[in-house]
């Protein structure tokens, strides 16, 4: 049983890789398109990319939802982490900005890196995107119940 169970781990693990990768190469190839836009004036082709890097990032989002929903029959807990993932990077600006004392403990010790890492991310990013994409996938493996845990 712990065998089969590697291959569901390794799968969902890569979906979630796959589109935080897309994400953010995404993001980083725009905001250096944007530079150089403002350097020559080429709106039209900064437009571009910014549309078909979200296409892409959509399509592949939709296709990791649909492997994961339909080849992972036992992989029920994976939807916590999405989900829980995916919320903490589309609520990001608003934890960050927060200026609640609970709040505090999440930008001290080793979530310290994370968020400055994170902080460098506009809000309007496909990163911050591909949060909403991740929880949704999340949200709707949980919904679902596909492959509750029978053990």
């Amino acid at each position: 049983m712990r065998e089969e169970r590697l291959p569901h781990a390794a799968t969902a693990l890569i979906g979630l890789l796959t589109i935080l990768g897309v994400a953010l190469v995404s993001d980083r190839i725009f905001w250096q398109l944007q530079r150089q836009t403002n350097e020559t004036l080429n709106y039209p082709l900064l437009y571009w990319v910014q549309s078909l890097t979200t296409l892409l990032l959509g399509v592949i989002c939709a296709l990791v939802a649909w492997y994961l929903f339909t080849r992972l029959p036992d992989a029920y807990r994976w939807g916590w982490v999405y989900l829980i993932l995916g919320l903490l990077l589309l609520l990001y600006p608003q934890i960050y900005l927060s200026q609640t004392p609970w709040i505090k403990f999440l930008t001290i010790g080793p979530f310290s890196r994370l968020f400055n890492a994170l902080a460098q991310y506009h809000w309007q990013g496909l990163l911050y995107a591909s949060g909403g994409f991740i929880a949704g996938i999340g949200l709707v493996w949980l919904v679902l119940g596909r492959g509750k845990e029978t053990n």
